[in-house]
């Protein structure tokens, strides 16, 4: 018997085949610790979980079953879940089934192990498809040049926080959140652990192209500034290409070297023109998330709440 206890956060969208397996494996797991809770969150999920998750927190006091209003997003939905984890520690998963159930123990054991406040799951990812290998390995990349600090694109969502962590964890207010940057934000000390993920068994994943698009370019703007600070770099040297140029064609025009047709020129306009654009899109974004934070709207609002109280 595991002398710890642990509460367990699962946002639950679009896997309702998968619910009855992941809790049986769960409670499976579980048993071994000296107390535990079970957090499903429904982020409205268009499928029957919901049903699901409301018949086995009727039969199960150490499950609790919350629906949300609407669908508020993965990260949002974490958050709620969070708010009702009250053990020592908390593990925060996927529902369908990637996240081995299996795994808890080491993660719990690893911390206790270390006196680590926060353990990361790490993985290979090679069952994603190529492109999206790529596409993944080039924006951490990116992202890390930008924060001048090292994200390691093998880092899942897959984690475990003490209960100092979680209590910080809640604080958080931000919209546009991000769960593995504000595990990295809030600091602690934090540990690292291998685990093989499965195949997703239930259904397609619900990030879509845009949907991951969204996702990452929130992901350069929570850290900091530092993302409209590169633009002025990048705007910077721009200008002084552009100068060079400038000079060129003056040169061109004054010795009577000038080339019929100007489609250097229009192709310069119009690259200067869609960088400004982008420029002011992302001065925008970040406006926009201003103006979200000062309307001071909740981060997700609960309809239901499912628990079999204690007789």
């Amino acid at each position: 018997m595991n002398k710890t206890s642990v509460s367990v956060v699962i946002p639950i969208y679009k896997c309702q085949d998968s619910i009855y397996e992941l809790y049986e494996r769960l409670t499976s797991t579980l048993k071994n610790f000296d107390n535990y809770s079970i957090v499903f969150v429904d982020d409205r999920s268009p499928d029957d979980g919901w049903q699901k998750l409301k018949k086995i927190a009727s039969n199960d006091k150490n499950v609790v079953a919350i629906q949300l209003s609407r669908n508020f997003g993965q990260h949002r939905t974490l958050a709620a879940g969070a708010a009702h984890a009250k053990h020592e520690w908390t593990i925060f998963m996927d529902g369908d089934l990637q996240d081995p159930p299996e795994s808890i123990p080491e993660f719990v054991d690893y911390a206790v192990k270390h006196n680590y406040d926060i353990v990361m799951g790490k993985t290979s990812h090679k069952g994603l498809p190529f492109y999206r290998r790529i596409l993944s390995k080039l924006y951490f990349q990116v992202l890390s040049g930008i924060v001048q600090q090292k994200i390691d694109p093998e880092v899942t969502g897959y984690s475990l926080c003490s209960r100092k962590v979680v209590e910080k964890y809640c604080s958080f207010q931000e919209h546009e959140r991000h769960h593995n940057f504000i595990l990295r934000w809030l600091g602690y000390n934090t540990g690292y652990i291998y685990y093989s993920r499965d195949k997703r068994k239930d259904g397609d994943s619900s990030y879509s192209m845009k949907r991951m698009l969204k996702h990452a370019v929130s992901g350069l703007l929570f850290f900091n500034a530092n993302f409209l600070k590169s633009i002025i770099y990048v705007g910077f040297s721009i200008t002084i290409i552009s100068s060079l140029y400038i000079a060129f064609v003056l040169y061109r025009y004054f010795s009577a070297q000038i080339t019929p047709g100007w489609t250097s020129l229009a192709s310069l306009i119009a690259f200067l023109g869609g960088f400004t654009l982008l420029v002011l899109g992302f001065i925008g974004v970040y406006v926009g998330q201003i103006f979200e934070t000062l309307k001071k709207r909740p981060l997700y609002i609960v309809d239901n709440i499912i628990e079999k109280k204690n007789q």
